[in-house]
């Protein structure tokens, strides 16, 4: 009878914790994950050569330095526009590094080499111009390595956008040592089951990630359009696997500085 009582005071409660999960202004997450895990807020304190000092759980950005970018931009107008118009094109390169400590004295250092293009055609009006994305695309490549057991993973992130792109709107994303493979999946639901109108129907849009092992959830990332940025680990994951995820974070981040949120809007 007690037990019958207390899965009945569990069943009833859950309602209330989906209900507090959304007053939190929070993305969708995976239901198994959400119960099975343990959620942190990402912070940060002080800067690294003009790069966040995030923390989060038992983890910290120790050192961060980013390259010169390097690229071009062309302009061409368009003179049968009256109010004129042009075409932009622009393509870029940058390069990052840092040092990330996780617990028991466990460190990696992280490459970052990063890629940007994009072909974008704008009118310009007496009041305001527009803009027609015809294609943005973005690259991420991350070699992690980490000191305790040596090992090596490697992140890839492939982004894209606009009339040029099948669907207008593709992405892709890998965690691999060469035996596991994560695979990173944009979130674009919010806990609600709504999504914010200021974005509806914009493709492209998301709130987040989520990273996959096989069919299982078993972390996932908030850092956009909401309040705070969150992260959610499996409670039983591996501390290496979670090492693994939590070193790739800085990254994700900085390729996300890159997804300008006023090319989703137009």
């Amino acid at each position: 009878m007690k037990s019958k009582f207390i899965s009945l005071i569990i069943i009833l409660s859950y309602p209330f914790f989906v209900i507090a999960q959304v007053k939190e202004d929070l993305m969708k997450v995976d239901a198994g994950l959400l119960q099975n895990s343990m959620r942190y807020q990402i912070k940060s304190k002080g800067m690294s050569n003009l790069i966040p000092k995030i923390y989060f759980k038992d983890y910290k950005l120790e050192f961060a330095k980013a390259g010169w970018e390097k690229g071009f931009t062309r302009e061409r107008a368009k003179l049968f526009y009256p109010e004129g118009a042009f075409d932009s094109n622009s393509k870029s390169n940058q390069k990052y590094s840092y040092v990330f400590i996780g617990p028991e004295n466990n460190s990696l250092i992280a490459n970052v080499s990063a890629f940007r293009s994009q072909d974008i055609f704008q009118l310009e009006g007496e009041r305001y111009t527009t803009s027609k994305i015809r294609e943005i695309k973005i690259e991420f490549y991350t070699v992690l390595s980490l000191k305790l057991d040596s090992s090596e993973w490697q992140l890839l992130i492939k982004y894209a956008i606009g009339s040029k792109v099948p669907d207008q709107f593709q992405f892709s994303g890998t965690l691999t040592d060469g035996v596991r493979t994560i695979e990173i999946r944009p979130v674009v639901e919010h806990m609600s089951g709504m999504q914010n109108p200021r974005f509806y129907g914009t493709l492209g849009v998301h709130y987040g990630y989520e990273f996959v092992l096989g069919d299982e959830a078993i972390a996932a990332l908030q850092a956009r359009f909401i309040n705070k940025d969150y992260i959610w680990f499996k409670k039983d994951m591996g501390s290496d696997l979670e090492f693994a995820i939590a070193g790739s974070i800085p990254s994700i981040l900085f390729m996300m500085n890159w997804i300008d949120d006023s090319w989703e809007q137009n």
